[in-house]
């Protein structure tokens, strides 16, 4: 094994633990929620931690403001300006904090990484079971990183949908936010401000359990292959006997 590659396996290791720092200082200053109304103001949806919709507030001359058919669209809208707001809010914590300069640092200057910087975790080559020589680890993580796109599709969910106990509303839900809501225009029409709160939040509840069941059920993410090889190799590179190999 060249030392040419042993230090780029080195830096890639060092590069992995700062951008893995800069990821958990960026999620730390996420917005725990934010709120967003469609542009009449008639319908205002509060995001929690998690992306998805928390709450829904419907105003009670609704029908004055907003035709029934209408009323998807504009929770729609709605949760697209609670997420615009939670990540304006999001950028400008991080400008504040300095976190875009040091990302800006960290991709200027590969291994220079001043206060980001973080010791990976440790791991023994006793935690791989059969140690495997440096080349064969080398070009098996070669082999990964080429494949990081398609592995990073394989995490994709399904929507996962709700409805309330009428079922003439339904919400859809990914695990990036709210994808529609559709209602029958008719029965939306005869409801007031309080009932349609009342079975946004059925369909809410409905649509979250089956989105974590479809996760649940869903493989392991493939992603942690990446984090496995890379661990293998930090153990490689810290157990001179076995370079030797």
């Amino acid at each position: 094994m060249s030392d040419e590659l042993l230090s780029k396996l080195a830096q890639l290791q060092h590069q992995t633990a700062a951008m893995q720092a800069l990821l958990r200082d960026a999620e730390v200053a996420m917005p725990r929620q934010a709120e967003g109304s469609d542009t009449s103001g008639t319908v205002q949806v509060t995001v929690g931690p998690d992306g998805l919709p928390a709450s829904f507030r419907v105003h009670n001359d609704w029908a004055r403001r907003l035709r029934a058919e209408a009323f998807g669209a504009a929770l729609l809208e709605a949760f697209q300006a609670a997420i615009r707001q939670r990540m304006t809010t999001w950028s400008e914590t991080l400008a504040t904090d300095g976190w875009k300069n040091q990302l800006d640092q960290l991709k200027a200057a590969p291994g220079t990484t001043g206060r980001v910087s973080a010791p990976p975790p440790a791991h023994r080559l006793s935690d791989f079971g059969s140690p495997r020589s440096l080349d064969v680890v080398a070009e098996d993580a070669l082999k990964t990183f080429d494949k990081l796109d398609s592995l990073a599709s394989e995490t994709d969910s399904p929507d996962a949908t709700g409805t309330d106990r009428s079922g003439k509303l339904a919400l859809a839900l990914s695990p990036g936010g709210l994808v529609s809501c559709t209602a029958d225009p008719r029965w939306v029409a005869d409801q007031t401000a309080a009932r349609l709160m009342n079975a946004l939040g059925e369909a809410l509840q409905m649509a979250k359990e089956a989105l974590e069941n479809s996760q649940r059920k869903s493989r392991t993410d493939p992603m942690a292959r990446v984090d496995a090889m890379l661990a293998e190799t930090v153990a490689l590179l810290n157990s001179p006997d076995r370079l030797l190999d």
